[in-house]
């Protein structure tokens, strides 16, 4: 027989049927998809039910009643029809294929696909049949949207650049090493609180720790900068120490060669018994208690009249040196001593150190006295290195003792 066109398949058509093998209840699973109750024939103990009494959608039969294990149950797809149809030759075109239903089974394994065939960006090797070793002549760094690159595909020199195309640079990143002051850097590694950064040349940058102690900043006229001592006045404080009921007070800590001349400041200062005077021991090694002291201790008082002094104590071979003369301190709230105790040069082992003292009090016997006084231990020319400040009876109740060295430049 002649056609026009095509000559068609030939197609052996079959109508597909199933049996249902556990009978028991009224819902069914279908083995195929169905629309509606019209497609299929079911046949109830051989018996055709009319699709009012069962309803069919996709994979689900229900009855309208239910069966029993007595019972047998199939039905015939009457909307599915099996054949097999051979296509042919050069009849298939992309639009009888469904999307993505070609797969890595389907191609031949030693198949050489041209490049010019394939398009666009692959994006995994693996999952797109690719060997793992696979290499092209050109790869677009486009297409490269995760991963990393080992260090073997690298040169062992980069190429030289002048960074123009670098948009972004995490700081982060910098792992190692100091960046350079010609490219924002600082070329210093660490720093400690307080430390200060400053221009050392005009390409270079230099660090200044931070002091040990209470210092000032200056600079040199190189613009070199530097800590140093507060300018403006020749004491530099030292220490502090307050008072509570102490029999001795021993002030110790920085007395040395770093000044030729140190001052401790008396600040209202009290004692505990009334008529009490201040004695003053020297530390050369140990605080010397022999009768080698020499002073000499006067003051005028508020109704002495006009002659100076109004009071004298003097010793050439006594145990201390004596600050105030008699009568003694009084112990009211209201009466204490404020005033300056010079030391000069206690590191220097070639001489007996001088002492020399003045100062204001009120007397136990309520007489306003200004007291002046000089005086030292005379047996041994050893380093001073404290003094030790204490009453002829009770305590030194309050107030402070400062410490201050004074320099002579």
């Amino acid at each position: 027989m002649a056609y026009i066109g095509n000559t068609p398949a030939e197609a052996y058509i079959s109508i597909s049927s199933q049996t249902f093998t556990t009978i028991n209840g009224t819902v069914y699973t279908l083995s195929s998809s169905v629309n509606n109750s019209e497609d299929i024939a079911l046949f109830l103990n051989n018996v055709r039910q009319k699709p009012s009494t069962y309803t069919a959608t996709s994979t689900t039969l229900t009855m309208g009643t239910a069966t029993t294990t007595a019972d047998e149950l199939y039905c015939v797809y009457l909307g599915k029809a099996l054949q097999t149809v051979s296509p042919g030759d050069a009849s298939i075109g992309t639009a009888q294929l469904a999307d993505d239903s070609i797969t890595n089974a389907k191609v031949k394994s030693d198949a050489a696909i041209a490049t010019t065939k394939i398009s666009g960006a692959v994006t995994s090797i693996a999952s797109n049949g690719l060997a793992t070793s696979a290499t092209t002549d050109t790869t677009d760094a486009s297409n490269i949207v995760s991963g990393t690159l080992p260090d073997g595909r690298f040169p062992a020199t980069l190429p030289a650049t002048n960074g123009s195309a670098v948009t972004s640079l995490n700081a982060a990143n910098l792992l190692t090493n100091t960046v350079a002051v010609a490219r924002g850097g600082t070329n210093i590694g660490s720093y400690a609180a307080g430390d200060l950064l400053y221009a050392s040349g005009a390409t270079t940058l230099g660090k200044l720790n931070k002091p040990g102690s209470t210092l000032f900043l200056q600079m040199d006229s190189a613009g070199t900068p530097s800590w140093a001592e507060a300018g403006g006045g020749a004491w530099t404080f030292i220490s502090k120490t307050t008072i509570s009921s102490d029999s001795e007070v021993d002030i110790e800590s920085g007395i040395d060669s770093t000044y030729p001349l140190y001052a401790f400041v008396w600040n209202k200062v009290k004692v505990s018994d009334d008529d009490a005077y201040i004695k003053i021991r020297v530390k050369i090694s140990t605080y010397r208690t022999t009768s080698d002291y020499k002073y000499n201790v006067m003051d005028t008082r508020s109704h002495g009249g006009s002659s100076w002094p109004n009071g004298n104590n003097v010793s050439n071979g006594d145990d201390c040196v004596r600050m105030i003369a008699d009568n003694g301190q009084g112990n009211a709230a209201t009466e204490s001593i404020s005033g300056i105790v010079y030391l000069a040069a206690p590191s220097d082992t070639t001489i007996y150190k001088n002492m020399w003292y003045e100062g204001s009090n009120i007397r136990s016997d309520g007489q306003f006295a200004l007291w002046k006084g000089f005086g030292g231990f005379g047996a041994d020319a050893g380093a001073v290195t404290g003094l030790r400040f204490y009453p002829t009876a009770g305590t030194l109740a309050s107030g402070t003792i400062s410490l201050y060295g004074i320099k002579d430049s």
